[in-house]
């Protein structure tokens, strides 16, 4: 069929996650928070490694059928659960963390492949909090970095817009900017001199 993809596979697996749930009550499709339902969420989900594993269920394989029942009885929890961070409920009143695919859906991956991430995204429901925890701190360092360089990349050239008359309180801001990027920089600096001098050493 063309398909290579295999979207058509995703698509009857997700169809049956879906008719699964509805059969044995775990959710409703009509109890979604949103009017418009957006079934590739959950056929794009599926596949992830990370969603599949997080129910305990089989990849889609081209190699065999779609299994008309792909989650275990015992993980029906846990496939409620994912199907309120991807369609929200109305009847609780919970709208869901997959606000749109992208960002959020790779979020929600990011999220399930950490145990502690998931937990908060579990207890909170705060998808951006959870995907903090799940993103290593060197990592977040250096994209904080990179977004704050790009910022200020923007910021100085724009640089012609400033009014002293009106802006007055942004000297402040600027300086308080210097004096965090100094300080990033000393440390930086400090830690690779250390490194240095320890190598050397040996």
């Amino acid at each position: 069929m063309g398909d290579k993809h295999a979207t058509i596979l995703r698509m009857v697996t997700a169809y049956y996650v879906l008719q699964q749930a509805e059969t044995n009550e775990v959710y409703s499709v009509d109890d979604r928070f949103k009017r418009s339902f957006s079934f590739s969420h959950l056929y794009t989900g599926i596949s992830y490694s990370e969603v599949t594993d997080f129910l305990e269920m089989r990849r889609p394989s081209r190699d065999r059928d779609p299994e008309r029942e792909p989650v275990h009885k015992n993980n029906f929890e846990k496939l409620r659960k994912l199907l309120v961070w991807l369609y929200g409920s109305k009847s609780e009143d919970v709208s869901p963390v997959v606000k749109s695919q992208n960002p959020d859906l790779g979020k929600l991956k990011e999220v399930l492949s950490d145990k502690q991430a998931t937990k908060q995204l579990e207890a909170s429901g705060d998808l951006n909090a959870a995907t903090i925890t799940a993103t290593p701190i060197d990592v977040r360092f250096s994209r904080h970095l990179f977004v704050a360089t790009e910022e200020l990349q923007k910021a100085l050239q724009s640089l012609d817009g400033f009014d002293p008359e009106t802006q007055s309180e942004l000297q402040s801001v600027a300086e308080s900017a210097v004096k965090r990027a100094n300080l990033i920089l000393n440390t930086i600096n400090s830690v690779i001199d250390s490194l240095e001098k320890s190598s050397t050493e040996k």
